[in-house]
């Protein structure tokens, strides 16, 4: 059958998302992003379905802009870590002085 767990079949064969409990709604999406500084179209009616489009467009490239920092912040920390160990390890060299 299907290895995805959270495709169903139907009556018909066809495979079809089955709407997972742990799904944002639109309405708390457009939370998220308001509460993070973004601008949100105001809802012009529950059911539009523009509205709910551009909030879920928004809402995307909030997650892979949070996404790509994250990865870079984690670069950024083991690069740190891997410096500190090289410097932790490097020993200075005397200077040859030639003073009688």
């Amino acid at each position: 059958m299907l290895d995805c767990p959270q495709a169903t079949v139907s009556d018909r064969g066809a495979t079809e998302p089955e709407k997972a409990d742990h799904m944002l709604d639109t309405t708390t999406k457009a939370g998220i992003l308001r509460r993070n500084g973004i601008v949100v179209p105001l809802q012009p009616d529950p059911e539009t379905q523009g509205w709910k489009d551009a909030v879920d467009a928004l809402f995307e490239l909030y997650v892979m802009r949070r996404a790509a920092r994250s990865l870079r912040d984690a670069e950024e920390a083991c690069d740190l870590d891997l410096m500190s160990r090289l410097a932790a390890t490097s020993y200075h060299r005397r200077r040859v002085t030639y003073y009688s």
